[in-house]
Parts: structure tokens; sequence; C-alpha cells
């Protein structure tokens, strides 16, 4: 599909120069509505949107509602055909559930292709071989693109240099085996009080959606799988049962609220520089370089999540792309705001609020890796690692079956069930869920 996006865009760039600026003109005066969620990253188009009001007189006004409430409010409004948003940001989970059209509230799909869009434009301005082709995949259907890559986050693997250096410790763990043993070493009582005080993990245990996804990080790395080629649950394979037991493990030494965190309480551990390991997202690998925020600022290195049985870097991304409802009004305009937001010009800017470049490109990039060296770790996953999304991007059932593993993994984590049992219970509710 790239191959065929990539011959449309160039056959026809010279020819429709002259659409472009019509179209621009066209747009010109409107006012359209967007849809996100609320955010430093979002903060940053705030500043530019008077700016990109000033180029093109188009003005955007933000609706942005808390990320819990996203998906929810989202899919009343897709639903509702009410043509309230005219740009959106769609996550690469919800996918399965409102991109394609032959799944998705049996509506026939949400959103406009961006193809017509794309064949009017210069194809290295727009970039598209600069950014992830797995974002590009999922957000097509068919020959048809229909969301451009905004945001990408690849977790993150950090770790306290100065607390390995202290325990003998050459560097981040390159196995989940070798991450068990550091932790062993890193966890102890520091001021000899009979209590420990430094802890090897932080980890988000709280019984929620988080701890599904961590558990997922595992299981890929060790070879498993939550379903087979035909969707047919495998979360109980020897990978799967291997995969509980680590986690379980490395939760045993880690900070002891960590049942009850969710991810910015268990990051805030991290930065205050109570705990050696922290697997997150790349806004909290921002955070660890900010002064204001964070007591180990400097003194962190980063990598991908430590490898399994199979020897390779197996890493989750969750991923946002700009994406227009196909009864927006003012699509033109949305088009434009999206080309903007999008753009290289305003990486360097954007990247100071949390937004990871989606221009791969820029990774490498020796002034942004001064400032932001978790990058560093970010473009080794997408150079040597197998990055996986949730199976939200590419399975309608998916949110039935993540509430089920939710509530059994809990009970793993909090001692209730063994791992082996948890899964069991697991893939047997998933196969009857799945029957109807």
């Amino acid at each position: 599909m790239r191959k065929k996006l990539g011959v449309i865009l160039t056959g026809v760039f010279v020819a429709t120069i002259l659409g472009t600026l019509a179209g621009n003109v066209l747009a010109a005066g409107e006012t359209i509505n967007y849809f996100c969620w609320q955010g430093q990253e979002q903060e940053g188009l705030k500043q530019l949107a008077p700016e990109f009001e000033k180029r093109t007189g188009i003005k955007v006004v933000f609706h942005d509602t808390f990320h819990l409430s996203l998906y929810e409010q989202l899919s009343l409004s897709l639903a509702s055909r009410s043509g309230m948003y005219d740009v959106v940001v769609l996550l690469c989970y919800w996918s399965a559930k409102m991109l394609h059209p032959d799944l998705g509230y049996g509506t026939g799909g949400f959103f406009y292709p961006l193809t017509e869009f794309l064949a009017k434009e210069d194809p290295k301005k727009i970039g598209l071989d600069d950014m992830p082709q797995n974002v590009q995949e999922w957000a097509s259907v068919g020959d048809d693109l229909y969301g451009i890559p905004w945001v990408i986050s690849p977790q993150v693997f950090m770790a306290n240099k100065d607390m390995l250096a202290e325990a003998g410790i050459a560097g981040i763990p390159e196995t989940i085996t070798e991450w068990i043993d550091y932790s062993k070493k890193l966890q102890k009582d520091t001021d000899g009080d009979g209590e420990i005080d430094q802890y090897a993990n932080s980890m988000p245990a709280r019984k929620s959606f988080e701890i599904v996804d961590d558990f997922g990080k595992f299981m890929l790395s060790e070879g498993g799988d939550w379903f087979d080629e035909n969707w047919v649950p495998t979360a109980n394979s020897a990978s799967g049962i291997r995969a509980l037991e680590e986690y379980v493990t490395l939760l045993g030494y880690s900070a002891p609220g960590s049942l009850g965190y969710d991810t910015s309480e268990a990051a805030v551990v991290f930065h205050q520089g109570n705990s050696a390991f922290l697997c997150m997202w790349p806004d909290y690998a921002a955070a660890a370089e900010d002064p204001k925020k964070s007591q180990v600022a400097g003194h962190v290195v980063y990598g991908p999540f430590p490898k399994g049985e199979p020897d390779k870097y197996v890493t989750l991304e969750g991923a946002w792309v700009f994406a227009i409802p196909k009864d927006a009004p003012h699509k033109e305009a949305a088009w434009e705001w999206i080309k903007f937001a999008s753009s290289a010009e305003w990486v360097p800017f954007l990247a100071d609020y949390g937004v990871n470049p989606t221009r791969l490109s820029y990774l490498k990039n020796f002034d942004l890796l001064k400032k932001y060296p978790f990058y560093a770790g970010i473009e080794k996953i997408y150079a040597e690692g197998d990055i996986r999304n949730n199976p939200g991007t590419y399975f309608e059932r998916w949110p039935e079956c993540s509430t089920i593993a939710e509530l059994y993994i809990s009970l793993a984590l909090t001692g209730k069930m063994s791992p082996t049992e948890a899964l069991n219970q697991t893939v047997k509710e998933m196969n009857e869920e799945l029957k109807d």
C-alpha cells in the first residue's frame, strides 16, 4: 500500500499545485473544531495556533478533555454523525473499533480518507517516508490512508545510572533475567534502619488497563501473544505463564505502593530518586530530564524494554494520528491544520512540549539528542526492535477481552491466584466471551 501511495503522490504533485493553492484560499476565514486530550503536547499546539491563523486565515478552536474520557466522548460524537469536530486525534488502540469500515458499530467507517489531499502535496514536505511505517499501516484501510502520524510513544526503559554504578552494574539490563538479577542487588536499606528505602523498580500495578499493557510487554518479549492468527486466545501458553511469573517477581522488588500506583504515581517515585528502574511512556522520560520535575535530571540512561527468550527487543507503542471525521464540515481547512501541525518545521518546538518526533530522522538530531537523551533509546527501538501495538489496534473485541485479563492479572499480582491459574481463567473466559 505504501508503494502504491508513493506513486500516486509523486505522479500527480506537479499537476495539482494550483489545486492546493485554491484549497487554501477556500479554507481561509473558516473556524475548525479540534478534539484532543488535555496535556502538555496540546499546549504546544495551542501556542502555534495563532501562527497558523496568521498564515492561513483559519482559526482553531480546541476541545480538550481528560485522557480517560477521550474514547467515550469521541465514540458518541462519531456515532451521532453530528459533524461536531473537523479534526480529531485517534489512538492506535481504537482503530479496530473506529477506523475500519467493516467494524465499528456497523456504520461503515467514521473517517474521511486523506488520499485525495495527499495527492495534491509534495511528498517530501508531508514526509510519510520519514514516519513510522507501522503507524501508517494501522491508520490505513486498503490503499487509503486515514491518519497522519503525530505522536509516537514507544515505551522507554529508564535507569538511575548512579544507583547502577554504586551497585557495580555496568548498564541497563539487556534481558529480563538480568533485570531480575539487578533488582535483587538494587533493593536495599541504605541508612541501616532496617527498612527498605531504595527500590529496584517503580511499577504501576493498580487494577486497570495499564497492568494488561504491562503484562503484554513481558509476554510479547517472551515470544507469546494474546491471540493466534485466528484470534483464538493464547495468553496461557508457556511463554505467557513465564512472563507473568517474571512480572510478579519484579513487582516484589518494587516500591511498596506499586499495587496502588498508576503511571504518573509510579513515575514520581523514579523522578524523586527512590527507584532504579522505570519503564514508561516517553513523556515521563522527558520529565525525568526536567530539573523542575525531577531530582534525577542528567543521571538517567535509556534503552528498550529488556529482551526475553527470543533475544530481541519488543516494545509496546502507543501512537496517535490526526484524522478527519467523515462528517466534518470543514475538511479542506482541517487538512491545512494537519499539514501545519505535523510539519518538520515544528519538530524542535513541539519537542519542548513532550511531542516525540514522528519524523524518525530527528531522533538522531544532535541538538535534540543533547537536550533529550532518551531519543537515543527511542531510535534504538525503531532501528533494532519489534514495535507492537495493543490488540485493540486490530481486533474489535479487544475491550471485552482486556477487561477479563485485567481482573485475573490483578489477582496474580496481589498473590490471590498463581500466574498459571490466572491465565488459564483469562483464556477460558475470553473464549466464552468470543463465542458470540
